[in-house]
């Protein structure tokens, strides 16, 4: 019998961003002010890495950080109420009683306009640019990551530490190289490779290898027929990732970050001014091995079941709004065979649906999704313990975004049926951009299963999870 105590107990999951603490030394404290003009940055792609591993995408304001006190070294070229520019020498003045003192304050806060806590000029990126210099020598974009990640158990399940139980060292390193060529008529080939690490125990306890390709395709784009891809390509299907660290059911089951072997069309229309509706067709011939899922979720995650053959279709129309605001409103379909070679579990067609929402006004985020997955799954699904052969599932989020900090909210759910089982997953944190390049996600996380076969109700996940993600 399939021990299901252990694998909800070693039983782990994430999925996509964070940064650094910044601390100050002793009684320092200092305040970002944006004033200068932004700094450049990528562009953000449609690529995985976006979804995944949580790619900034936002312009950071370029800011001076300057000292609190009352004992500015050269008050006439620093004169902001008594402050010190950082570029200021911290040598003790009139009324000063040692340098420490130019730094008189012990409080922190963030500016509601800046992009990021520190400023683009700041030494945690320039010595990590400095570091990581040998990837400006290729002559097209290249991007060096990690996510490091702490839970701190708060309900007893014995999962706490760096990483969980089954899941120990960092989440993830990982290398993005997208080379290109632009031809004469302005359309373009190109590829892209996505290739990620570990340096403990495996990404999965269903794939042994501690190195693997997230996404590896090539491409050929034109303004009138869309973007070609082949080769191990995202499935576009649903909502792309979720605003917290830890996964929702979609992404749990199978269909957020989860990447096969086939050929993929993509383009987006503009219908007029205040309408585009992005497309996306594509055909799969066999499963990638691994997505986000954990054992006895989808297909993937269970030795001798195979995704194949398998067509997902996407359409999302995008309004913007009187007021400025934004809505996409997607709806998905798919179909493909599940082959099976466990006794007992017979092959058979799956079939899903699914629609969404992403809106935006201002610095407000809602988003919402809804999955029916019909047909075969695994002969012992995660939260039943049977060969469900129907599962709806939805999720909701919410987000809002005060300068460098988001605040924001997940509750995700499915429901099994024939067998009966559930899944509840919800967490409530805030995303900080430290700097530019790094993050720090800081959330409670709760993840429950009710209704298995073999445990009943059992907590895979409680407790404070402390997330740093850089990219460069």
């Amino acid at each position: 019998m399939l021990n299901f105590r252990a694998i909800l107990s070693s039983a782990v999951a994430v999925t996509l961003a964070g940064t650094t603490s910044v601390f100050a030394d002793g009684p320092t404290s200092f305040v970002v002010h944006p004033e200068a003009e932004a700094a450049a940055v990528l562009e953000p792609s449609d690529s995985l890495v976006d979804r995944i591993f949580g790619k900034s995408a936002v312009t950071p304001v370029v800011a001076e950080a300057y000292y609190e006190s009352d004992c500015c070294p050269n008050s006439e070229t620093s004169p902001r109420a008594g402050g010190c520019s950082l570029a200021d020498s911290c040598a003790a003045a009139v009324g000063c009683q040692s340098d420490s003192a130019c730094a008189s304050e012990a409080w922190f806060r963030f500016d509601s306009e800046a992009k990021s806590v520190l400023p683009a000029d700041n030494p945690i990126d320039g010595l990590m640019k400095k570091a990581l210099a040998p990837k400006d020598w290729f002559d097209f974009p290249v991007n060096v990551g990690g996510w490091h990640w702490w839970n701190i158990d708060t309900g007893g399940v014995g999962n706490g530490g760096y990483g969980a139980a089954g899941f120990r060292g960092t989440y993830a390193y990982y290398v993005v190289g997208q080379p290109s060529v632009t031809l004469e008529d302005g359309s373009k080939i190109g590829g892209f490779v996505f290739f990620a690490g570990r340096d403990g125990d495996p990404y999965r306890s269903y794939y042994s290898r501690n190195f693997w390709f997230v996404e590896g395709y090539a491409s050929y784009s034109n303004d009138e027929l869309g973007t070609l891809k082949g080769g191990l390509v995202n499935t576009r299907f649903g909502l792309d990732g979720y605003l917290g660290f830890i996964g929702t059911a979609p992404y749990f089951d199978g269909f957020i970050q989860d990447s096969d072997y086939g050929v993929s069309w993509e383009k987006t229309h503009e219908v007029c001014d205040n309408l585009s509706v992005d497309t996306f067709a594509q055909f799969f011939f066999h499963d990638g091995e691994w997505n986000g899922s954990l054992a006895n979720h989808d297909a993937e995650s269970v030795a001798k079941l195979h995704e194949r053959n398998t067509a997902v279709i996407r359409v999302v129309p995008k309004w913007t709004l009187e007021d400025g605001s934004t809505l996409a409103w997607g709806v998905s379909g798919m179909v493909g065979n599940i082959d099976s070679d466990i006794a007992g579990f017979s092959s058979g067609t799956r079939s899903v649906w699914g629609t969404d929402f992403d809106y935006y006004k201002g610095p407000l985020n809602l988003r919402g999704e809804v999955l029916q997955i019909n047909g075969p799954t695994v002969p012992n699904r995660f939260a039943s313990g049977g060969p469900s052969n129907r599962i709806t599932s939805f999720t909701t989020e919410a987000g809002y975004t005060v300068g460098p900090v988001k605040y924001r909210g997940v509750y995700s759910a499915s429901y099994d049926a024939n067998p009966d089982g559930r899944q509840n997953i919800w967490s409530l944190g805030t995303v900080t951009q430290v700097t530019p390049n790094v993050r720090l996600f800081t959330e409670y996380s709760e993840w429950t299963v009710d209704g298995n076969a073999f445990v009943g109700q059992a907590t895979i996940i409680e407790g404070v999870q402390m997330v740093i993600h850089w990219q460069y």
